[in-house]
């Protein structure tokens, strides 16, 4: 019987640490992933993935950069890797040469996460002081979701100087708020954007993304 039972114990805790171990994700996940996406595992046009950086966003979201080397023209190019909750969403790699500048102009991504808590401001939805809830108030959604993308845009992109985040259209399902719209920057450019804001039962943004690009 007493065998029995040491031998149950012993499958437990090696189910237990083989099941932690499947979920385990770290820098190096995120890193081996956007390359391997970047260089389709070594048989694609680039190569040799350089100056790697992760930037952790917290729950288990990382932007990834660096530069690889390509085959046709032998120039390195930068890349970029947007990785959600374990899950490469998107990614880009530059024209070398003079369109550098415009692929950067074309496309951005970012992870609205922990990094957007100083961007909250003390804005207050309808009946706040009432107790009412915030999701009865569409407007203060969406002033909260453009202010957080427009502080996460500016983080992520130091160099560029928005007026403007316009939403066209705005989806509130479970309290994440998607849709789409575009971004105004100084120098009159305009990009269409996609993003997503994910509120809290307090009305606060604690997740989302945002993806623009040239329109």
């Amino acid at each position: 019987m007493k065998f029995t039972y040491l031998k149950k114990t012993v499958i437990v805790v090696a189910t237990m640490v083989l099941t932690s171990s499947a979920y385990a994700y770290n820098e190096n996940n995120a890193k081996h992933a956007c390359i391997n996406k970047v260089t389709e595992h070594g048989t694609g046009q680039y190569h040799g993935a350089q100056n790697v950086h992760i930037s952790d966003k917290g729950h288990h979201s990382y932007i990834v950069t660096g530069n690889v080397a390509s085959h046709r023209d032998k120039h390195r190019h930068n890349f970029s890797c947007n990785i959600r909750h374990k899950e490469l969403v998107n990614y880009s790699v530059s024209h070398g040469g003079s369109d550098n500048k415009n692929a950067a102009a074309a496309i951005g991504v970012g992870i609205l996460a922990l990094a957007v808590a100083a961007a909250v401001s003390d804005d207050k939805h309808h009946g706040h002081d009432q107790g009412a809830s915030p999701f009865s108030d569409m407007k203060y959604l969406k002033r909260q979701c453009k202010q957080n993308i427009r502080y996460q845009i500016h983080a992520d992109h130091p160099r560029r100087n928005i007026t403007k985040v316009k939403f066209d259209t705005a989806h509130l399902n479970n309290r994440k708020l998607k849709g789409t719209g575009y971004v105004v920057f100084k120098n009159g450019n305009e990009r269409d954007l996609t993003y997503s804001c994910n509120f809290d039962r307090r009305g606060h943004i604690y997740d989302g993304y945002y993806h623009f690009r040239r329109r």
